[in-house]
């Protein structure tokens, strides 16, 4: 029998799908093996950054990371998102998380995404589900939404209300019977949490309701059909009968129900403010009755708000507005004003006062407390007790407000330039960390914040450094108005 020589030869079409199909089963997995090498050098060199102290260095690989790397590495940066690796450096403290937060952004494959939800579902530091929630708000796959709907149960108030507004950011209408479901639960104490829960319901279908009952009375017939796209209603923003029968103070309302209010009693709390055209005639120091006088402008006392030894040593005289009654002082008007929104303040409502010129002093030492009948008398009596003496610390208040871990808002009245424990105005800027800056305390503040997000309104007297007052409210949220 004769044997063929012949060998089997494939048509060359054959072979080049062949090799096609060859390559398209081995590049990916030589692709994911380069990207773990180069995840592994980045880590290492990130590190070895932080170590140094080189944030810039450390941000650029931490965001290198974020685009090669996979599930392991987000394990890895939501670790060193709370290290605090630069200690007494706000500012590169605040440079670096931001870096990691953009790096978990953009680790957005499955695995990863299954790690922030299941770090979420998790029992917690409410810093850490921030920073997840916080990421989760800008995806739009369901595990994420679901994820952040479980969230509306947390135990946490300040991480249901983030979770809250993150629902309502990503404004899917998929999601509405769980905020209405929150609104419920929520509703007998009406604190922020709920507030924030039925803003996310408004700014998903443009409509506003007083209670749970009436949201699900409109949304038990529509759930099927409804398109935010053509059915949203016209509402701008919450309202109600909670919003109109809030406190105010100086017209802001307060709508919180764990908040701080600051009052500065630096030494130019002893000025007189002219009258702003709505208050009625008074009587005069000396006695005797006038007529409401013409708004004039009232000299200021030097930057800072008096010296760090008292108040402005001529406040009664030059800087303290002449033929103006006493209560036109900005410590009395103060006064005044606290004393009318203590009072006002719903039984249900947490709250404290902190004061600070030279020193802070706190009203209440070591948390909030229940708006009772005995404490808002306490606190009256507090409020009446104060004087204005000494320079404008500022930083130093705003910093001993965080130490309140139950308040979500802050409420901050000045009439000055925050100042040096000597009384010198803080400079803008400062090379050196640890010398003070306005820049300082605006990233201190911010490091303070960042996972709590507790909002900053702002309220200044005449004379108040504005782009300060300004730029706090505008960090976190909050607003920033003038007192007349």
């Amino acid at each position: 029998m004769v044997q063929s020589n012949k060998r089997f030869l494939l048509p060359a079409a054959v072979l080049t799908a062949l090799a096609i199909v060859v390559l398209a089963l081995v590049a990916p997995t030589a692709a994911l093996a380069e990207d773990k090498k180069a995840a592994k050098k980045l880590t290492g060199e990130m590190k070895k950054a932080l170590g140094a102290g080189a944030v810039d260095i450390a941000c650029e690989k931490a965001r290198a990371l974020g685009e090669v790397g996979g599930s392991n590495d987000t394990k890895t940066l939501l670790g060193l998102a709370f290290a605090d690796p630069f200690p007494g450096d706000p500012k590169k403290t605040n440079q670096f998380v931001d870096a990691v937060r953009d790096a978990l952004t953009a680790l957005d494959d499955a695995k990863s995404n299954k790690i922030l939800v299941g770090f979420l579902k998790k029992k917690g530091k409410p810093e850490l589900k921030s920073m997840i929630i916080d990421i989760l708000s800008g995806r739009t796959d369901d595990d994420s939404r679901l994820a952040l709907e479980e969230t509306l149960e947390d135990k946490d108030p300040s991480v249901v209300g983030l979770a809250a507004a993150a629902l309502g950011a990503r404004g899917s209408k998929d999601s509405v019977k769980a905020l209405i479901a929150a609104l419920k639960r929520l509703e007998r104490a009406k604190g922020t949490p709920w507030f924030k829960v039925r803003t996310a319901l408004t700014d998903i279908t443009g409509h506003d309701m007083d209670t749970a009952t009436d949201w699900e009375n409109f949304w038990q017939p529509r759930e099927e059909t409804f398109d935010p796209a053509t059915d949203r209603g016209d509402s701008e923003g919450v309202g109600g009968t909670v919003v109109r029968e809030a406190p105010k103070l100086f017209g802001s309302e307060i709508i919180s129900k764990r908040v701080v209010i600051i009052l500065d009693t630096s030494g130019s709390m002893h000025i007189k403010d002219p009258f702003s055209g709505n208050e009625e005639a008074t009587t005069p120091e000396g006695g005797g009755t006038t007529a409401r006088p013409t708004p004039k402008a009232t000299p200021q006392p030097p930057a800072g708000g008096g010296n760090a030894k008292g108040p402005c040593p001529d406040c009664s005289q030059t800087h303290a507005g002449v033929g103006l009654p006493a209560d036109r002082q900005r410590i009395e008007r103060a006064k005044k004003e606290l004393t009318k929104v203590v009072n006002a303040l719903p039984g249900d409502v947490l709250f404290n006062l902190l004061v600070y010129s030279t020193d802070v002093k706190s009203w209440q030492e070591k948390k909030l407390v229940q708006a009772t009948p005995a404490n808002k008398k306490s606190a009256i009596g507090f409020v009446q007790s104060l004087r204005a003496e000494g320079v404008t610390r500022s930083g130093d208040s705003l910093k001993r407000a965080f130490d309140f871990s139950e308040a979500d808002t802050i409420y901050l009245l000045s009439d000055g330039t925050p100042t040096t424990k000597d009384g010198k105005p803080v400079p803008a800027t400062d090379p050196d960390p640890k010398n003070e800056s306005l820049e300082k305390i605006y990233e201190e503040v911010k490091q303070l914040n960042r996972l709590r997000k507790v909002v900053i309104n702002t309220l200044a007297f005449q004379g108040a450094y504005k782009p300060f007052m300004t730029r706090l409210a505008q960090d976190s949220g909050g607003k920033y108005a003038d007192i007349p």
